[in-house]
């Protein structure tokens, strides 16, 4: 059997794996991830070999009523309220019940170039990703691992590109998201099945998923780190090194 082994190191360490070694190849099948607003795109046609229905199970076109969760007079306002309830923003598709004991990722990013960056966090078990609105921060996407690859082993960040990895000793999966063409885009994709990936749950071809996430390249020197969240004093928040409290953030230190 095949096994991913997510290790992670925080104040103990736990240790999480799983894969299916079947010759079915049903990695990619799998459910991961949530995104809003999905178009149609021009892929390749399916094979009905893996089954890719449930790869977005929360996929909607509509605003729905849990995506608006913070108003502010600013994005830095709003961003700020997602940052102190930073565990609850987070989905636990598969009940891991860790987590973030305060090591999360953060980073704004202006993926649709509206000059509202958008708000990145995560732990070792999913990823949100959220825009600001009208006055209002909205998640547009929650992306994690197939539930037998485990959790996250490492986030990149590349050329607009978000990439989330499970490592184990024979190949990893992927989940990426970004923006492109109008849409938030996420994609799946497996070493033990290279010729096939997901884009937005649709199967394409191995060469179309590469032309959009060029994972060699996304994953080149573009790890980003966790940063620290103590609560214990108030809010403090260490990130790159420099610690600051909530109030007094400077989103600059978040750029990606």
């Amino acid at each position: 059997m095949k096994k991913y082994l997510l290790c992670l190191v925080l104040f103990i360490s736990i240790s999480l794996c799983g894969c299916n070694n079947g010759s079915d190849e049903q990695h990619i099948g799998e459910s991961t991830g949530f995104i809003e607003h999905t178009t149609d795109r021009q892929e390749e046609p399916q094979n009905n070999d893996v089954e890719v229905e449930d790869i977005l199970p929360n996929a909607s076109d509509d605003m729905r009523e849990g995506d608006l969760v913070a108003v502010g007079e600013s994005w830095e306002d709003a961003y700020k309220s997602i940052i102190c309830d930073i565990d609850s923003k987070l989905v636990d598709p598969y009940n891991y019940n860790l987590g973030s004991n305060g090591d999360v990722y953060l980073g704004i990013h202006d993926f649709n170039n509206d000059d509202i960056p958008e708000l990145v966090i995560g732990d070792f078990v999913s990823a949100a990703v959220f825009t600001y609105e009208n006055g209002n921060a909205v998640k547009v996407a929650d992306l994690y691992e197939p539930e037998e690859w485990g959790g996250i082993n490492g986030l990149y960040y590349k050329d607009n590109h978000i990439v989330l990895v499970n490592s184990g000793s024979g190949g990893s999966g992927y989940v990426c998201f970004t923006y492109d063409e109008g849409e938030y885009v996420i994609g799946v994709y497996d070493d033990y099945n290279p010729d096939k990936g997901v884009i937005n749950g649709k199967q394409v071809t191995g060469e179309v998923f590469r032309q959009q996430f060029n994972l060699a390249e996304l994953t080149n020197n573009s790890r980003i780190e966790y940063s620290k969240i103590n609560e214990e004093d108030g809010l403090i928040l260490v990130v790159n090194g420099e610690s600051t409290t909530i109030d007094n953030l400077d989103f600059q230190l978040l750029e990606w």
